[in-house]
């Protein structure tokens, strides 16, 4: 039986912050719902609940290239270039998700790392 969960997580040394993305996905290979428990400002809460809402409905393969910067566009508010941070830590997670789930289902997929900024 195939495993619908992709459970990922980003903690980052240097805050007290977390967040955990939870990635239910349908036979399809669609995510069907996401869920996140926040630890930390409220600013992680708007933006991993901002992708919480924009990710069902997509190819879980498709949170491989996310960018953190598709959760700011997609902010009800305007989030201050001071908390781009937060995006970051919701897009890692949703990352970290997807390969979980992945890994679980032996689905390949190229690992590019968290993000493309060193290239």
């Amino acid at each position: 039986m195939k495993n619908k969960i992709g459970i990922g997580k980003s903690a980052p040394l240097d805050t007290d912050e977390s967040v955990v993305i939870t990635l239910t996905v349908g036979e399809d290979g669609l995510i069907t719902s996401c869920g996140c428990a926040v630890e930390g400002s409220a600013y992680l809460d708007a933006c991993a609940g901002t992708l919480c809402d924009i990710l069902p409905g997509k190819p879980v393969a498709d949170v491989l290239q996310m960018t953190n910067m598709a959760i700011v566009y997609n902010m009800e508010t305007e989030l201050p270039p001071l908390f781009f941070y937060c995006s970051h830590m919701a897009a890692t997670a949703a990352k970290n998700a997807a390969r979980d789930y992945m890994n679980k289902n032996g689905i390949p997929y190229e690992d590019t790392g968290c993000c493309n900024c060193s290239k």
